[in-house]
């Protein structure tokens, strides 16, 4: 009734399942908590009324398989069994889903429909709900739903461009035009780099039912997906010039319309900058101006440009390099061994590389700050490495044999 109980006894509440509804009355006004035993399910759950259906299952069997007596669910007695809809074999015939006289799509066992849910069908044959009355779905046989939309679509018309009733799209005839500015690619394009995804039914107007776009000559790595341009440039040689792509929109009735998109130049992924001769060892004489220029490195990509750094205890001790060239030049008073450190950066991705390198400075005899010349002996004739070790062709007090 208009109050969601049963129009048959024992006259259950569509939402509790029991004769009453969620406020505690019966149909009747009667109070649940008046302790009459009629309204009161017993111990195990079961109601203290005829069918005598359990609290928790809404039929007569408990959540175990038995009902109030011991007996099993499974005895193949047709009063414990449903039907194929789901309805109870045994009055009022609950369906098995609902624990009402409804099913889920809000009919009987006898096909009647709930009332102020269903109700009738209409000329097209949706109920109140919105189901079909052949199909049992929210769309009939030819994909329309009760409003006219077509599943497929989304639209009031189908993939071929036709309604419900077979009316075409006239409106739509012309096809899909692309906007003026069409699809554009945002900023620069880097080898490795994701893309920013390029949205292209944005850029679509009119057309009928559903869209799609394809391309065949995009950069390689770039491809559309789910109506998109999306992905990684790729590719061996970088870099590229700018270059256009032709996108293909078309609708559900095959009509096409072409936008010739312009890529942008492709650069090569940012590398490090590498040594066209690596820095080693230098010598330089004391008091005496001197110069190396054969340390120099080149960027990656090659039209970035390199800049040169110098640090250590050579730095400021006599040895300079010049930023630009890389260019050594240096000037020492005080003999000694000095470290030097020379860096080469690429000025446009920051990335760099260092080498460390010993200078060694030399008197105007030739010799180390501790006497030793470049080949490691001492005036006396004596080996650095190993003083057991005797030259007489370094001993400069020698007598010539």
């Amino acid at each position: 009734d208009a109050s969601g109980f049963s129009m048959m006894p024992p006259y259950y509440h569509r939402d509790t399942g029991t004769i009453f509804n969620n406020d505690g009355f019966d149909r009747d006004g009667n109070s649940e908590d008046d302790a009459a035993a009629d309204d009161m399910y017993d111990a195990s759950g079961f109601s203290m009324m005829p069918p005598y259906y359990h609290r928790d299952t809404g039929t007569i069997f408990n959540n175990d398989g038995f009902d109030r007596d011991g007996n099993s669910e499974d005895d193949a007695a047709a009063d414990d069994m449903y039907d194929a809809s789901g309805f109870s074999m045994m009055p009022p015939y609950y369906h098995r889903d609902t624990g009402t006289l409804y099913n889920t799509d809000g009919f009987d066992r006898d096909g009647n429909s709930e009332p102020g849910t269903g109700g009738s069908y209409d000329a097209n044959g949706f109920n109140a709900t919105g189901y079909h009355e052949d199909t049992g779905t929210l769309y009939d046989n030819e994909g329309f739903n009760r409003d006219g939309y077509h599943e497929d679509t989304q639209t009031l018309f189908n993939n071929a461009g036709f309604d419900r009733d077979g009316n075409s799209d006239s409106s739509g005839s012309s096809g899909p035009t692309w906007s003026a500015s069409g699809p554009t690619v945002s900023g620069t394009l880097t080898e490795g780099t994701v893309i920013s995804a390029i949205y292209l039914s944005t850029y679509v107007t009119g057309g009928v039912g559903s869209l799609s776009f394809s391309s065949s000559d995009l950069p390689p790595g770039l491809q559309i997906t789910a109506g998109s341009i999306t992905g990684t440039p790729t590719g061996d040689t970088y870099p590229t010039a700018a270059t256009t792509a032709n996108i293909v929109v078309t609708d559900g009735m095959a009509n096409t319309d072409s936008y010739t998109m312009t890529i942008p130049s492709i650069s090569a992924a940012a590398g490090n900058p590498d040594w066209v001769t690596t820095p080693s060892d230098l010598t330089f004489t004391q008091n005496q101006s001197g110069s190396e220029t054969a340390f120099t490195a080149k960027a990656d990509p090659y039209t970035n440009t390199i800049s040169y750094s110098l640090s250590g205890t050579a730095d400021g001790a006599g040895l300079n390099i010049s930023p630009t060239t890389g260019e050594l030049t240096g000037y020492f008073t005080s003999l000694g061994t000095y470290t030097a450190t020379i860096t080469a950066t690429d000025n446009d991705n920051g990335n760099s590389i260092s080498e460390s390198i010993s200078i060694t400075l030399y008197d105007a005899a030739g010799r180390d700050i501790d006497g030793y010349n470049s080949a490691g002996f001492d005036v006396s004739g004596w080996s650095n490495a190993d003083p057991s070790i005797y030259n007489e062709f370094y001993d400069e007090n020698a007598t010539p044999s």
